[in-house]
Parts: structure tokens; C-alpha cells; sequence
């Protein structure tokens, strides 16, 4: 992140040429809530590209790729603090391991719910022989 200590004039050159969203702008884009982006911001998760002297954030069109890993990573039970370590390149195995964990973790949710599905394809099933 880099902040920036000068004048509006040279935000705005800066938001014409590396096309700066305002927070509100990539949380739309995002579809996220800005509190959501500012929490991130503040555990260093997702940072913004610049910082102005007023604190406003600006974030790139680039930073939406990052955001939808975080919402992926999230959707599969990653905690922030693992997310954080997943995206530092640090540690390959570390990561490895986890990626691991969370690949078996969703393999037992998709063979439970195709559980669920033969059990729902069941009962359809057995309704229909009652009604026919």
C-alpha cells in the first residue's frame, strides 16, 4: 500500500490513469459491504492500493481478482487468519497441508449432500408409486 501525501489533483490524476475506485465503488463492484473491506484493511487482509492523507482508500479493478479469492477461500470454512497465511507465499507446505484439510473437508460435504439428494430422489420416487 502506498499513502498518499499530497493533493486531491494528484488522486484524481492517479484515479484516471490507474482506474482508483473509492471503497464504496469496489464494494459495489464486489458486492460486499464497505465495513467488510475496511476490517479487512484494518487485519491487513486486503489492503488498499493507496491511502490519502484523509484516510480515504482507493482501491484497482486488480484487487476485485484478490477479493474473490478471499470470498472462495471463505465460502470452503477458511478462517481470515488462515486466509491471511494462505495468501502470504511463505510457506508452500504449510499451505499445502491446509488446501489438503479443506479439500477433504468439502469432499465430506459434497458426499453428504449427494446423501440428501438420493434421499429427496427416494421419497419423489415413492410418492409417485403411491399417487400412480
Amino acid at each position: 500500500m502506498v499513502t498518499i501525501h499530497s493533493s486531491e489533483k494528484l488522486v484524481k490524476n492517479m484515479k484516471s490513469s490507474k482506474k482508483l475506485m473509492t471503497t464504496g465503488e469496489f464494494a459495489d463492484l464486489c458486492d460486499v459491504k464497505k465495513q467488510t473491506l475496511f476490517h479487512y484493511d484494518d487485519i491487513g487482509l486486503l489492503e488498499p492500493e493507496y491511502k490519502n492523507e484523509n484516510g480515504y482508500r482507493y482501491y484497482t479493478i486488480q484487487q476485485a481478482e484478490a477479493y474473490s479469492m478471499i470470498d472462495m477461500l471463505k465460502e470452503i470454512g477458511m478462517s481470515l487468519a488462515e486466509i491471511k497465511d494462505f495468501l502470504q507465499p511463505k510457506n508452500t507446505k504449510k499451505i499445502t497441508d491446509l488446501l489438503t484439510e479443506k479439500e477433504k473437508l468439502v469432499d465430506i460435504k459434497i458426499r453428504k449432500m449427494e446423501r440428501i439428494q438420493h434421499l429427496i430422489k427416494n421419497q419423489k420416487n415413492k410418492l409417485k408409486r403411491h399417487h400412480s
